[in-house]
């Protein structure tokens, strides 16, 4: 039977007769796989592998950063500086960079001793593919149709010596997301029109801070602050009228590896209008704002929106300070290229010695808790999500089946006269919701999925939690001292030496277990009252430790944000 390449599980592409050949699994399309004989080929990295490709990225940012910059001032005619264009492009090349290389890698170890026979792929349609901006090249890499081109480039460049027959097929992206426009209410319209001349003077700027409404009211009357919702940075363009051509773009005529290659060459195709045909009219519309204040502050606008992005780099080339923060606990090391040389502070919510990282308190977590009594029986899994198309190199090997049929096994190993006891949390960026939902339907009977909105709100009706993810959750449930245990099944690849330190002890006290029957004694004992080992002085100066070195709780979080604002 030949094989015919198809990179990404795209009915259209699938031949009858043929080993269709995809990367990864079969996701939510058991049609497709009934229709069509479907190979699966993905080997995985190992720890090694994706540490020595993290320094290799590392240089190829500081290479490809340098370029981008001259680029963008050559074709906007500016002479803007690097930390001006990094605030903007920085999040993106960042992205792209991780991906492309994944892709790449993907194809040139699992392609290398296959035999193609011919290959189906997907048409680039700049239309309708390219990125409007970087939400929209956000939720692009996640599609089918944009990772089977990524795919395929990395396979004509890699094997361009192979001649074989290549079809094409034209398939439309459709946009299955929305972008919601905040309207405002007569109360908002009249509050910011009274007060327009001082929210356009004030010294702090507040957008999207995961700081609870109540807290951030708090802090923005603490710091002679008014609180405002900032509509203006919904503004975005949409359409556009200039057409792309690839051929005009290019970074320099150096020589080049092949990597270097096939990424200048998809750089041009997911560079988002927004950066490019699209830039001269955000950034006047931006410097228009009239909005200036002394520091700027946000946990999530700095990558995600770029009329923000924009306008911060304007304020920030005027003298404003830029402080961005975690929006989600990250245990590794490896964030992003561009963190240390852009903000000027960097809030985190685990300790860390990098320059401008600054420890403060989780700031979804700044309102008062209140420990929860439970008489329950019940156990919750709190699912982890695992990328079907990895987004980083730190992202484990698996999907959201494989880690579920995992847990499972474990369940059924040691309570399968008990399963009516176990409940499931689907995280809620999962990718295969609606396959899990069946699953856990069929293998623990109806109702046994928490579908409470605030993860909070789950706290008093569970006796017991097992975490499969060793960071938000599992630093939520401290904060609120709820038992939990973390079943962990992959590795770390860059942890600083005190989180490693952590772990060991986490695991010799039974805090953190790989797999239920190696610990079949001390589950047994525990289920019936976590209470006693959750308080036993061992597990007691472990959560401790944990608090201290990433999510840092204390009787008043909120005043060590108000300190660290007002000292600025």
């Amino acid at each position: 039977m030949k094989n015919n390449l198809i990179c990404s599980p795209i009915g259209k592409l699938c031949k009858e007769n043929s080993s269709n050949i995809i990367f990864g699994k079969i996701k939510n399309n058991h049609i497709l796989k009934k229709k069509y004989n479907l190979k699966e080929i993905n080997k995985t990295f190992s720890k090694k592998e994706r540490l020595k490709e993290l320094k290799f990225l590392k240089v190829f940012y500081e290479k490809k950063i340098k370029s981008l910059v001259y680029f963008l001032n050559d074709y906007h005619g500016t002479s803007y500086d690097r930390r001006f264009w990094e605030i903007i492009v920085g999040p993106f090349l960042n992205k792209l960079i991780y991906i492309s290389r994944e892709r790449w890698l993907t194809v040139k170890k699992n392609i290398k001793n296959t035999k193609i026979n011919e290959c189906s792929t997907v048409y680039f349609d700049k239309k309708n593919m390219v990125p409007i901006n970087y939400e929209d090249f956000y939720y692009l890499f996640s599609k089918d149709e944009l990772n089977c081109f990524l795919y395929f480039k990395a396979y004509k460049t890699l094997f361009s010596a192979q001649k074989i027959k290549i079809r094409y097929k034209k398939i439309k992206i459709v946009r299955s997301y929305l972008k919601i426009k905040n309207q405002k209410s007569i109360l908002i319209k009249i509050y910011e029109k009274i007060f327009s001349l001082k929210k356009k003077n004030q010294k702090y700027l507040f957008f999207d801070h995961y700081i609870k409404k109540n807290f951030y009211f708090l802090l923005s009357l603490r710091l002679f602050n008014l609180p405002f919702r900032y509509f203006e940075f919904d503004y975005s363009i949409d359409q556009i009228k200039k057409k792309r051509v690839l051929s005009n773009l290019k970074f320099d005529n150096k020589p080049k590896s092949q990597f270097d290659i096939y990424f200048d060459q998809i750089f041009f195709y997911l560079l988002p209008m927004s950066y490019l045909e699209n830039f001269k009219k955000i950034n006047d519309y931006s410097i228009n704002l009239k909005l200036n204040p002394k520091i700027i502050f946000t946990s999530l606008a700095h990558t995600s929106n770029d009329t923000f992005k924009i306008w911060s780099a304007n304020q920030i080339s005027k003298g404003s300070k830029l402080v961005t923060s975690d929006h989600g606990l990250i245990l590794e090391k490896c964030l992003n290229f561009y963190n240390t040389k852009i903000y000027d502070f960097y809030i985190r919510w685990m300790k860390s010695d990098e320059k401008n990282y600054i420890q403060l308190p989780p700031n979804i977590l700044l309102k008062k808790l209140k420990k929860q009594k439970n008489n329950s029986n019940k156990i919750l899994v709190i699912l982890t999500t695992r990328y079907f198309y990895k987004r980083n190199f730190y992202h484990k090997n698996g999907n959201d089946i494989d880690e579920y049929e995992f847990i499972k096994k474990q369940i059924y190993m040691l309570f399968k006269n008990n399963i009516h006891n176990f409940y499931f949390r689907i995280h809620p960026s999962s990718e295969m919701k609606n396959e899990l939902e069946d699953l856990i339907e069929l293998d623990f009977g109806k109702d046994k999925i928490d579908n409470e909105t605030i993860f909070e709100n789950t706290f008093k009706k569970y006796k017991l939690f097992i975490d499969t993810n060793f960071e938000t959750t599992f630093l939520q449930t401290l904060y609120h001292d709820v038992p939990t245990l973390l079943l962990i099944n992959y590795d770390f690849i860059d942890l600083n030496n005190d989180i490693k330190k952590l772990i060991k002890e986490m695991k010799k006290n039974n805090m953190i277990i790989n797999n239920f029957h190696k610990s079949k004694k001390f589950i047994h004992n525990i289920i019936k009252d976590p209470q006693i080992w959750w308080n036993s002085k061992k597990t007691l100066q472990i959560k401790k430790k944990y608090l201290e070195l990433c999510g840092i709780k204390t009787n008043d979080n909120f005043s060590l944000w108000f300190n660290f604002f007002r000292k600025i």
